[in-house]
């Protein structure tokens, strides 16, 4: 990231475009209620652009892992004498600080933009929190499909299959009272709403709930830990 920033920053350059274009269009088509009554389509999609940005970007990890299987590197990974819940865990975490610097780097442009949302410390510590597990999650399943899968050009098949659906089956776009009933059960089912739904409440609604935000981090940290656990069982089974 340091000697080629601007891979990263050519990143931002698609949720940017979300934010600006399909987000200044969506206020004209799009209309909140309830409690998202009173803000902009906006400040309404922040929370679903960011998430997607951060599932991509853990995603992509997968490849990585792919491109050391094709030349040599993580067969010498293997058998050096280091478990293989700690290789997972670190490239997890490897994922989490890249999402970490991406989303601040996002925000800020949100921010330059006149994009509002909270600056209060407690929020933005339990969004960071949101966020590092959500990339966890987002970065086994990555390792998962790089695993399973025999060619990196399927893999980046699956990650779009995966990234793309995932924006429209939530409450990234679209509040759930507004999605018919089959997308709204999908929706429901779908770990991504409830990420959305949390970094919502504490950067856009400003409200601090316990029992659904409790709720909402919850669903993403089992959801994250399970995929976690699959990707090591998988990784495990490795030859060298």
């Amino acid at each position: 990231m340091m000697h080629n920033p601007g891979d990263r920053l050519f990143q931002l350059f698609k949720p940017m475009i979300w934010l600006v274009l399909f987000g200044s269009a969506g206020g004209a088509l799009v209309s909140l209620s309830g409690i998202a009554s009173g803000l902009n389509y906006q400040q309404f999609m922040l929370p679903g652009i960011l998430l997607n940005t951060v599932l991509v970007t853990s995603m992509g990890y997968g490849i990585n892992l792919k491109w050391e299987s094709e030349i040599g590197i993580l067969s010498r990974i293997l058998v050096a004498p280091v478990s293989r819940l700690s290789i997972v865990v670190g490239k997890a975490l490897s994922s989490v600080l890249s999402s970490l610097l991406e989303s601040a780097v996002f925000l800020i442009l949100a921010s330059v933009i006149q994009v509002k949302f909270s600056h209060d410390v407690l929020a933005l510590s339990v969004s960071v929190l949101v966020i590092i597990l959500y990339s966890i999650g987002a970065a086994s399943l990555g390792m998962i499909f790089a695993i399973l899968l025999r060619s990196r050009e399927a893999y980046t098949g699956v990650v779009g299959m995966v990234s793309f659906p995932s924006l429209f089956a939530s409450n990234s776009l679209f509040s759930l009272n507004q999605m018919p009933l089959w997308l709204r059960i999908m929706a429901r089912l779908n770990p991504v709403t409830y990420g959305v739904d949390s970094i919502r409440r504490l950067l856009i609604y400003r409200s601090l709930d316990p029992v659904p935000l409790l709720t909402d981090i919850l669903v993403v940290l089992v959801t994250s830990l399970l995929v976690l656990a699959i990707a090591v069982v998988l990784f495990r089974r490795l030859e060298h």
